[in-house]
This record gives C-alpha cells, structure tokens and sequence, in this order.
C-alpha cells in the first residue's frame, strides 16, 4: 500500500465540534485517498494552540514538521490550504513530489478583500506568494473547474506549461464534499419554517439581498425564522455583518431574525438539522465562479436543501440534482420567490432528494493516476543559446538577423 504525507487544517471535524471549512478539507482528501488504497500519514496543523494539531506559528513545530516529512518513506507530500502552502514550500526536502491542493483561488479572494476595502495595497505580496507555491509543486488540486483553468493560465506564466507535461494532467478539479453529523434526535417546531445561514459574511457575500429577500417573506407568511450561525470575520471582513446586524435591529421583524454571532459549535449539528431551508447569497464576482461554497456542502449531506445566488458551481448542482433552487445574483424579488416555492410545495421534496444524496469522490481519479504515475512539473530556465540554435536550424536568414536585432 502506498503511504502518503497528509498536510491539512485540523482539528479532525469527526472527533470535534470545530469544523472550520479547511479541516473539512483535509478530512475529505483523508477520505478520497483511502477509499484509493492509499496509507495516510496526516500531520494536522491549527492557527494556535489545539489538542492533536501543531502550531502553524510556532517555529519550534515547523521544524519539527520538516523532519517528519525527511524522516518518511512515503514519496509524496500533499498539503492543503494557502497558509500551510505557503509554509511547506519554503522546507527543504529531498526525493519527494509536492502536491499543493489550493483550497479556493487565493488571487479572487485577494481581488474582494481589496474591492472591500477600496484599495489593492494587499494584492502585491500575495501575488508573490502564488507564484512560489506554484513554482514549488509537482501537481495541484482545486476546488473547482473554474479555478483549475485559472491556475493552468498562471502556471503558464511561470514557464511550467511545457514539453515536459504534453498531453497530461498538471492540475485537477477536486470539489469539496460536506462531512456528515452523527444523526441525533432533534425536537422540530413544526410551527416555524426555520431558514438557515451557515458562517461568516465573507468579502463575497450579499448581505443586502440576504436581508431584502427575507424581509420580503416575512411579510407573507408570519412564521418564518432566519437563524444567522456567524458574524463578522476578524481580519477579512468585518463590515457586512454590523451592516446586516442594524438592518435586523431596525426591522419590524427583528424578533423572527436568530442572529446567533459565531454559534458554539457544538451547537450547529442541532441547529442544522432543525432547519427547514438553507441560504446562500453571493455577490456575482471572480472568487464566486472559481470557489466552493462549503455552507452549501454542510447543508446539503445532513439533508437541508438549499437556496443558493448562481454562479458558483455548486449552485449549479443544487439545480441539477435538485436539492434546492438557485436565484439570479442580487435580485431579492427572485430570492423571496424561491423561498416561497419552497414553503408552498417544494421542501419536502427537495430535503427527500437530499437526504437520498450522497458525494461521490470519482473527481480524484486524476490526483490518484498521479500517484500512481508521477512525472517532475519542471520549470523552463530562459537558454538564449537554445533559442539561437532553433532559430539557425528552423528560421531564414532574414529572421536570424532581426532576432540577433540587426
């Protein structure tokens, strides 16, 4: 069986109440490769102090980390999330490939915080952050297809589209797949339709739709809830949710809205599986067409079908499969409607087809044949000697010339 060094975000979301969506991530990828006959090795990393986890900030962990990694046998290093990227690939080890699994495109969140923020003061060093992490790696998994062309077009850039690599797979689409509860008894107020908005409000998120379009089904039908598990992001964005917050306090409804701010997260296998409906509201921009929406995921697998913005390729299965409905970005009008079909006629359904649905993991097929098969992703070094030589073999005396710039 062939062993492979696992670098992820814990804590394990199966042993603990916290489920930050790049723990999911990791267990995921722990899943997909042992369902592939693979042995993992998983070295679990935490911004901070956690119980089983090394310390993302502490030096005294990351050397450990890199002599776990020299002292292994296994050929192979997978780590996942842009932080632990980051960090992996400044180590020094040998006789290894390195597979960097770009949890969502880095570059299209970087372009919200700075529209956010009205300003691209933060772009410059991420950008070269990006460009050692693609330089360092021998393949590369993404969230998304969308994200997988856009990291060909910056591979390309760095020489890293090649001879070497016609004809195969540089870089794969692996979407996320949400990590069940533990079923549990849940007393359901069969009075209430209870919507349900999973985390943060992110750089992408549209608070004001969310808001306008529940406003607009309160006002129908008396006994919706929206209950709100998250709040402000420290750091990434802190201003969508206070704008949302004093919306709901200035409602006439404020008493219907739950706005629990960061819930205990041993709560939210409860208040998941005591909801009717989940929401999801994204601004139509560059990370909502490349990333994954993980509220989607979590909602979908415990068996709550889901209204979702369209762009993101998620929403797209939430029609295809139809485990929910998706709406046109911005437009609270369609957002209502939708919520609307659902308490009518549609919710049962949709929570049937949900709770009959289950992820396949069919998407590792193209990391798993690397592994099985791997090949170095080298980089092309600029040889103007080799560039003479082509032209002298290929060109007429004319162009050896005006390259030569005479």
């Amino acid at each position: 069986m062939q062993k492979i060094i696992l670098i992820g975000f814990g804590p394990d979301p199966t042993l603990s109440n916290s489920r930050s969506a790049f723990s999911l991530r990791t267990t995921m990828f722990e899943r997909g490769l042992r369902q592939n006959g693979f042995e993992i090795e998983k070295i679990l990393m935490f911004d901070g102090k956690h119980k089983d986890c090394f310390n993302i900030n502490s030096k005294t962990d990351r050397k450990t980390i890199n002599k776990l990694i020299n002292k292994s046998d296994s050929k192979f290093v997978i780590v996942s999330g842009f932080a632990i990227s980051d960090f992996v690939s400044k180590l020094n080890f040998k006789n290894k490939y390195l597979i960097h699994d770009l949890n969502g495109w880095t570059m299209a969140e970087m372009q919200a915080k700075a529209f956010s923020i009205q300003s691209d003061v933060l772009l410059s060093k991420k950008i070269q952050t990006e460009k050692r992490i693609l330089k360092s790696g021998d393949f590369f998994t993404t969230v998304s297809k969308s994200q997988q062309f856009a990291i060909y077009g910056e591979l390309s850039q760095l020489g890293k589209i090649n001879s070497a690599n016609f004809g195969k797979t540089l870089v794969s689409s692996i979407a996320n797949k949400g990590i069940a509860f533990k079923k549990e008894k849940v007393d359901k107020d069969n009075s209430k339709f209870r919507i349900i908005w999973l985390g943060g409000f992110n750089n992408w998120a549209d608070e004001k739709t969310l808001f306008e379009g529940i406003q607009k089904v309160m006002q129908k039908f008396s006994f919706i809830e929206l209950i709100v598990t998250g709040g402000s992001i420290f750091g990434v964005n802190d201003s969508k949710y206070v704008w949302f917050k004093d919306k709901v306090n200035a409602s006439e409804f404020v008493d219907r809205f739950k706005l629990l701010n960061w819930a205990n997260a041993r709560d939210i296998p409860s208040l998941i599986m005591s909801s009717d409906l989940g929401i999801n509201c994204d601004l139509e921009c560059l990370e909502t067409s490349t990333g994954a929406r993980n509220r989607i995921n979590e909602l979908v697998v415990n068996g709550v079908p889901v209204v979702s913005s369209r762009g993101s390729e998620v929403a797209k299965q939430i029609e295809s499969s139809n485990l929910g409905a998706t709406f046109e970005s911005g437009n609270a009008n369609d957002l209502a409607e939708k919520i609307e079909i659902a308490v009518v006629n549609q919710q049962k359904i949709w929570a049937l087809n949900c709770q009959n649905y289950t992820p396949e993991y069919s998407d590792f097929s193209e990391l798993v044949e690397f592994l099985n098969n791997p090949f170095k992703s080298y980089q092309v070094k600029k040889s103007y000697f080799k560039l003479l030589k082509y032209y002298i073999q290929n060109k007429g005396i004319k162009d050896i010339l005006r390259k030569l710039g005479c």
